[in-house]
């Protein structure tokens, strides 16, 4: 809650580039996020007996890059979400490196000291770059939190909230850099990421939404070599003659430690959308439902967090045998899908949408086994797909991901996009509810009091009305209403923990209604 903390208590069990962010609307395209690295104990051995480029002396560089917007991100999501801005998103005013405009950013280095491991970290609202290093090959060894075989590759392609580290090398080219005191840094944002973005038109026919200046989509930085003093400009850096990523998501990187991914036990298929709601404003849809961030049940709001306590546990209920063979998940798309425990899930992601969007999922790495600009990879590579948390979509495109279900809890995939998170694009996985009520069937009573005011702040509200619940199915009146049942079952034991804690609520009535002999 505002002008509160509230304390996180976590293990990290794997080792990484991660970074914190708010997830509430736009709040960190206004500056709420930050880097997280997690360090193995076991990994630098690990890496020093796996000699260079892993075992490294020289202190690390973490890159963190961001969209810039003239004006507060939330005061433009506004104007986003109506109607007259028929689904284009702001474009940015500019792009910022560690807080740095282009050409405001430099770093010193020995080109011909140890080689340098640099971490970098897409935290934007909405721009893809391509990052390079003129006259350098860029030897990449992480992507998303897990560690890759040596990869050298012109140029790194990072979608929103994708991360890699990769390995500078300067003794490896220190004869190319004989006459260069400096080399430059490229960010170069991919233009066509943009609504208003023109590719028959130079790059000033586009323009920040807030200042309504031309918007440079090159960003630059500067790398100095130490006791040099030649001419700075390197214009002409040497031709790597590196291959370029054949896709977005760099699926020929191979995983460090070999995972082969499970025979999915359960598919289910993901269908991404825009079109227009009812009030004619530009929405994302999952499987035909656009997410709403505060649903309401009754005259309650359920938080997807909670919702395991009361939700279906039945995964029969979710799965079919389709006529191939397959289980298939089913289940309404205005609810959370339910995955049982330690089971294989296949989600195959039709983006029918002309952009590229990035889709995280929290609480689990997945295997990406192909897309549609790689669709080799899946027989390719299928004794060790390569891990990530963010599969990066092509426009009018496809992917094919797996993950284990192995973390009970309530987990969130969706577009890391705020502007689209914020349009809809969110679905809600709930992993083994059933687990969960049994391992502590007291869940929500030991929910301290502060979180569940400031997850069910409609308890007010229900108090203010009456408190009124009417459980019985409108269709069909000999029967209850699952969600109407739900809210009075979460709202009791909401006052319950609020008395508990020795807070006074004021007199209301409380009326519900059942039918008789029900």
């Amino acid at each position: 809650p505002g002008n509160n903390t509230f304390t996180y208590i976590f293990t990290p069990d794997r080792a990484g580039t991660y970074w914190y962010h708010a997830h509430y609307q736009m709040q960190y395209s206004d500056g709420m996020y930050g880097a997280f690295i997690v360090f193995d104990p076991t990994e630098r051995s690990t890496f020093e007996n796996l000699g260079s480029p892993y075992a490294l002396e020289n202190p690390e560089w973490t890159w963190m890059f961001a969209d810039w917007y003239d004006v507060p991100a939330m005061q433009l999501m506004s104007d986003y979400l109506s109607p007259s801005s028929g689904g284009d998103e702001p474009v940015p005013d500019a792009f910022t490196v560690n807080n740095k405009f282009t050409n405001q950013f430099s770093i010193e280095a020995d080109p011909f000291g140890d080689p340098v491991r640099v971490r970098v970290i897409n935290a934007g609202t909405f721009s893809m770059f391509q990052l390079s290093v003129d006259g350098m090959p860029l030897q990449v060894i992480e992507l998303d939190g897990n560690n890759v075989q040596p990869l050298d590759i012109q140029f790194i392609q990072l979608n929103v909230a994708q991360r890699c580290s990769f390995v500078l090398d300067f003794p490896r080219i220190a004869s190319v850099l004989t006459n260069v005191s400096s080399v430059k840094i490229r960010f170069s944002v991919l233009g066509e990421m943009y609504p208003t973005y023109d590719d028959s038109a130079p790059y000033f026919d586009l323009f920040g939404t807030a200042s309504k200046k031309p918007v440079n989509l090159e960003w630059v930085g500067t790398i100095n070599f130490k006791g040099r003093n030649y001419p700075t400009d390197y214009s002409n850096p040497p031709t790597l003659g590196l291959p370029s990523p054949p896709d977005s998501n760099i699926l020929e990187a191979r995983s460090l430690k070999a995972t082969r991914a499970p025979t999915p036990d359960y598919y289910f298929q993901i269908l991404v959308q825009f079109y227009n709601d009812v009030q004619g404003v530009n929405k994302a849809h999952i499987n035909g439902y656009s997410y709403v961030q505060n649903k309401t049940y009754g005259t309650r709001v359920v938080p997807a967090l909670h919702k395991y306590l009361f939700g279906h546990d039945k995964t029969s209920d979710f799965a079919s045998v389709s006529p191939n063979n397959k289980k298939v998940i089913l289940g309404d798309p205005r609810n959370p899908v339910i995955l049982p425990y330690g089971k294989c899930i296949e989600l195959f992601i039709n983006n029918t949408d002309g952009g590229e969007h990035p889709f995280h999922l929290h609480g689990h790495k997945f295997w990406i086994v192909s897309t549609n600009t790689f669709p080799n990879a899946g027989t390719l590579y299928k004794n060790n797909y390569l891990v990530r948390d963010v599969v990066s979509i092509p426009g009018q495109g496809w992917a094919r991901i797996r993950f284990i279900s192995d973390n009970p809890g309530a987990w969130m995939f969706h577009c890391h996009i705020p502007w689209h998170q914020a349009a809809g694009f969110v679905i809600n996985f709930i992993v083994a509810p059933s687990m969960l009520r049994s391992n502590n069937s007291n869940t929500l009573m030991t929910i301290p009091s502060n979180q569940l005011a400031a997850c069910n702040p409609p308890i007010k509200r229900i108090i203010k009305l009456g408190g009124y619940f009417n459980i019985l199915n409108p269709a069909n009146q000999s029967q209850f209403d699952r969600d109407q049942a739900q809210s009075l079952a979460a709202f009791m034991m909401a006052v319950n923990e609020i008395n508990r804690n020795n807070q006074l609520l004021p007199n209301f009535e409380l009326r519900v209604a059942v039918r008789s002999g029900s």
